[in-house]
């Protein structure tokens, strides 16, 4: 939440407003640029959920208590399987992309509009792969999981539906809307 608030790029939220052009003219060039963006917005937001989960496992920071809450946590995150990752990232993906289009008329609800987003994606138990990557990665470094479900069971299936709900359906809607507006 405070990466959206302070205008930072999280992988889903920075999409949409470069996929539009893409789909108005579909080019290996433009295609390439999209994949390099998402590579680097992705790859740092990675690597800041991983410095997070090497300070969670810090005996400073979590007591016996915080540490049997983290790994709960964590292990519902990499419960679900692959599939299941998927569909709930569609979802998850979409919220997010909502929440960047929601953001300019918000005005001074920022902090609101984002909480209410965020929660809709927690009560509904979807997954968002830069959300539950702290959790996931926590659970690797607590050696409650895998660097292999950390990949294969979290970050690939969760990215995927990610994509397909914040880059794939919303895109698609926002890009009808943009051509109507354009005639």
């Amino acid at each position: 939440m405070t990466r959206i608030l302070g205008r930072l790029q999280l992988f889903t939220e920075n999409t949409i407003t470069t996929v539009i052009p893409f789909f108005e003219s579909p080019s290996w060039k433009t295609l390439l640029r999209i994949g390099r963006l998402w590579a680097i917005v992705l790859l740092s937001n990675m690597a800041g959920t991983l410095l997070s989960a090497l300070f969670m496992t810090s005996s400073c920071f979590a007591s016996p208590e915080i540490t049997s809450f983290l790994l709960s946590t964590a292990h519902h995150i990499m419960t679900p399987t692959p599939l299941e990752n998927i569909f709930k990232g569609i979802p998850a993906g979409m919220l997010i992309a909502a929440v960047v289009w929601m953001i300019p008329m918000s005005r001074g609800f920022s902090f609101f509009t984002i909480f209410t987003f965020t929660y809709f994606i927690a009560i509904g138990g979807f997954a968002h792969v830069v959300v539950g990557s702290g959790e996931a990665a926590y659970a690797v470094l607590m050696g409650d999981s895998s660097v292999y479900d950390y990949f294969f069971r979290f970050l690939i299936p969760t990215g995927l539906g990610n994509i397909i709900g914040g880059t794939g359906i919303f895109t698609l809607l926002v890009s009808a809307q943009v051509k109507v507006e354009r005639k």
